[in-house]
């Protein structure tokens, strides 16, 4: 499969790097005024504050996003991005917040709600409709998506003013310092003067760096919800419900949307690129066209529903009647058979629209015959993306009726390790 990755962030060791080697920089000139030979002393402390001045400068300075295409390859966990030349990027499902897809010229986008980078999502362009089911799958996505995807809105807030104002004037008054040491012929004297003015001024850079480097996390984010877009106004969270919307229209600055009541909202996305604005008004028009179409549909019940948990009905009672029921292999007749066919319990295991509460009896019912269907129950359950969902899913598969009490409702209330 392969995709545009818009506005791929930057290698996060660059900063660190920059950073680290700033500081190094610095104890090496510290370290150098003590040396006997004075050229060495005046030289070296000299170029080692220059460098490290110049990797902190840079370091402080964001790198640009870049845009460019990968192969999205499912794997047992979820997905790997590859590119020439670098490592591959595991996106695994028990690390995914949330995903959306919607359309485009090009194909189908899909974007993804990483748990390392929280704030801004991985945006991939370009896939072909066929690949959009398989790559679902590997993600374990159900077909409405998966609620969380979160987009930075407003500008991004970097270092302050003051803070960048202090230090060009200590970069200043530090080179300052050597160039009037260098023309009054005492170097020694003013490497060790301008050392106590590096230690404020790397204080100074390192905070600037760190505050430009994660400017982008300190943003506020609209949130892509299964029911609606969440924001926050005024330190209060309100929601625009998709199916409500009616005109969604991408702007130079941000994204304005049209409710059916007439309200309008305008959300300021100072933060992304004209290419992210328009992304993100493609994602809202198909979500709100998706919870337009699910308004009237009526989900089917089919033979699976007689796995299914009644409304209020405990624990051990649901279970017993789970493990009551018949499951036949493929190929055996259904007459007579007052069951559930097993091919029909793995398609469903591993199809991830199936609901918790039957992905539960379903594991329970097959998890529990040898060892070889255990492990095909876990690789499946490694596609849940809650881990109280996979708490609750083993609970259910390890627990001996006779050890659940009558009352309990919720397996997860069952967990030893969180009681401890």
């Amino acid at each position: 499969m392969r995709a545009l990755w818009r506005n791929r962030p930057p290698p996060r060791f660059r900063t660190a790097f920059l950073a680290r080697l700033a500081v190094l920089c610095a104890i090496a000139a510290g370290g150098l005024t003590f040396a006997p030979v004075a050229l060495v002393a005046w030289l070296g402390a000299a170029l080692s504050l220059f460098f490290g001045l110049a990797a902190a400068f840079i370091a402080s300075t964001p790198a640009e996003a870049r845009t460019q295409n990968v192969e999205l390859v499912p794997t047992p966990d979820g997905v790997e991005v590859r590119y020439p030349g670098e490592a591959p990027f595991p996106l695994e499902t028990i690390d995914l917040l949330g995903v959306s897809t919607c359309q485009n010229a090009t194909g189908v986008d899909v974007a993804i709600t990483h748990r390392s980078q929280p704030h801004r999502p991985f945006v991939f362009e370009g896939l072909r409709p066929e690949e959009v089911e398989p790559l679902r799958r590997a993600l374990g996505v159900p077909q409405g998506g998966i609620g969380g995807m979160a987009f930075p809105s407003g500008s991004a807030p970097g270092p302050s003013l003051a803070l960048q104002i202090l230090s060009y004037l200590a970069a200043l008054g530090t080179a300052a310092t050597y160039a009037l040491g260098a023309w009054s012929g005492e170097p020694l004297v003013t490497v060790s003067l301008g050392m106590y003015g590096a230690v404020p001024l790397f204080v100074l850079v390192w905070t600037n760096a760190t505050a430009s480097a994660n400017r982008m996390a300190r943003a506020r984010s609209c949130v892509m919800q299964p029911w609606g877009l969440q924001y926050r106004e005024l330190d209060a969270v309100r929601t625009l419900p998709y199916a409500e919307m009616r005109d969604i229209v991408d702007t130079d600055g941000g994204i304005a949307v049209t409710m059916q009541s007439g309200l309008r909202w305008q959300g300021s996305l100072e933060a992304l690129t004209a290419a992210e604005r328009a992304h993100w008004a493609r994602q809202l028009r198909s979500a709100r066209d998706r919870a337009v179409a699910s308004t009237g549909m009526v989900p089917g019940v089919d033979v699976l529903g007689t796995l299914l948990r009644n409304p209020g009905e405990p624990l051990r009672a649901w279970l017993e009647r789970v493990d009551a029921v018949n499951v036949f292999p493929a190929g055996e007749g259904t007459y007579r058979a007052m069951g559930v066919p097993e091919p029909e319990l793995w398609q469903a295991l591993e199809d991830p629209d199936t609901p918790l509460d039957l992905r539960i009896a379903i594991s329970r019912r097959l998890g529990r015959r040898d060892p070889t269907s255990r492990a095909r129950v876990d690789d499946a359950l490694k596609r849940l993306h809650a881990a109280d969902d996979r708490t609750r899913v083993r609970i259910a598969v390890e627990t001996e009726l006779a050890e659940l009490p009558a009352f309990v409702q919720d397996p997860l209330v069952l967990d030893t390790a969180r009681r401890d």
